[in-house]
């Protein structure tokens, strides 16, 4: 059991993930505390804030961060559409 407790209550779920969805956060198993057979975090607002931040800095997709270069691939249709139309004209 996950046992997360902020200012505004507690939050208690089976499963990390759900636990993760449910205050839009990514806490990590590695940052709580083993008492018994739960595992306890206890977040301040400072702390809610930094986890959701981290949960939206996972969000973002690779492709944003590392765009690829697509000016090879118009320059293959290029030529492509150039032969077609020397072939069309003889």
């Amino acid at each position: 059991m996950y046992i997360v407790i902020t200012p505004n209550g507690v939050y208690r779920n089976k499963s990390l993930k759900k636990i993760n969805k449910l205050l839009k956060s990514n806490v990590e198993e590695l940052e709580m505390k083993q008492v018994g057979k739960d595992k306890v975090i206890n977040l301040t607002e400072i702390d809610i804030d930094f986890v959701q931040d981290k949960a939206r800095m996972a969000a973002i997709p690779i492709k944003r961060l590392y765009k690829s270069d697509n000016s090879q691939k118009y320059i293959m249709y290029a030529i492509l559409l150039i032969q077609f139309i020397l072939l069309v004209k003889s």
